[in-house]
């Protein structure tokens, strides 16, 4: 059975025979991490259109040369909570032709590579207002910090979901993303531990999080400081799918001490968390046996 491009119309060579079934198992793996780290975030509806895109069409839709599709350069996906009424619908769309979806240095379809995409549109969908941190941009310590959260949470349920199949050549993620919060809490804890007028400037940026008078960010910054990796993966969590505004003046507090944080265990993981470059640049990293 072939699906039509949502724009000319003309059969593609794949799409996901069961968008109902793979949504649900999706939903389910995440429901359950969420409640292995704490719970407390009730998930979006499900997205209302799963579509396909030939690479015309695909182009058109994310204003780029057509060239750009098959070499890997352009997104291989995209989630978007609003409906132009044109190419770029409510829900998720997939470029069918683009390079992420290929086995390494072949012409053909994988099927495991499509179903990891899947799974990381996903959590942009279900995050909060379907953009999450989007709105941060790198514009916050030079971070993609939605980017690194959607990547924290594909590497974490993707292996459960799919480890009775043999996805070996999925090389996408550096076994550090699946304990992105306990690097994160590192960083934090080591300035917490400071002397002299390092200490000083760890003091005055917890004075800036009690001046916010939000509850979740001073317990975030205790859990954060105590390297409490479970407490900050919920509230940073419950943050991401329900709150998404409080993660910027939260991040304010601590940019005097920023340098030191992020260099501290999240460097290599700004150079990594670009969705893009994860699945069509050929980053070399472990397979997902290795991580198990």
């Amino acid at each position: 059975m072939t699906t039509p491009c949502y724009g000319c119309k003309q059969d593609l060579k794949w799409h996901v025979r069961d968008d109902a079934s793979e949504i649900a198992k999706t939903k389910q793996a995440l429901n359950a991490f969420l409640s292995s780290v704490g719970g407390g975030t009730a998930l979006s509806a499900d997205p209302p259109n799963i579509t396909y895109f030939c690479a015309k069409c695909w182009a058109l839709r994310m204003g780029v040369a057509e060239e750009s599709v098959a070499s890997g350069s352009a997104p291989p996906a995209q989630t978007l909570g609003t409906d132009d009424g044109g190419l770029k619908c409510k829900g998720i769309a997939f470029a069918s032709t683009h390079k992420a979806y290929k086995k390494e240095g072949t012409e053909d379809y994988d099927i495991g590579r499509v179903a990891f995409v899947y799974c990381h549109e996903l959590m942009h969908w279900y995050s909060h207002n379907h953009t999450g941190f989007q709105g941060l941009g790198k514009g916050i310590w030079g971070i993609n910090w939605d980017e690194m959260t959607t990547d924290y949470l594909a590497a974490n349920i993707f292996p459960n979901m799919r480890q009775g199949d043999k996805f070996t050549d999925l090389t996408f993620y550096n076994n550090d993303f699946v304990k992105f919060p306990e690097l994160l809490a590192r960083g934090f804890h080591a300035n917490a531990n400071m002397t002299g007028w390092k200490k000083e400037n760890w003091e005055a940026a917890l004075q800036n999080v009690r001046a916010l008078n939000d509850p979740d960010a001073v317990t975030l910054a205790d859990a954060l400081a105590s390297k409490d990796a479970k407490k900050t993966a919920k509230i940073w969590l419950n943050w991401y799918f329900a709150a998404s505004a409080k993660l910027k003046p939260f991040l304010d507090c601590f940019d005097a001490i920023k340098t030191g944080i992020v260099a501290n265990e999240i460097k290599t993981l700004t150079q990594e968390t670009e969705y893009m470059a994860s699945c069509a640049k050929g980053f070399k990293r472990p397979t997902w046996d290795d991580i198990g």
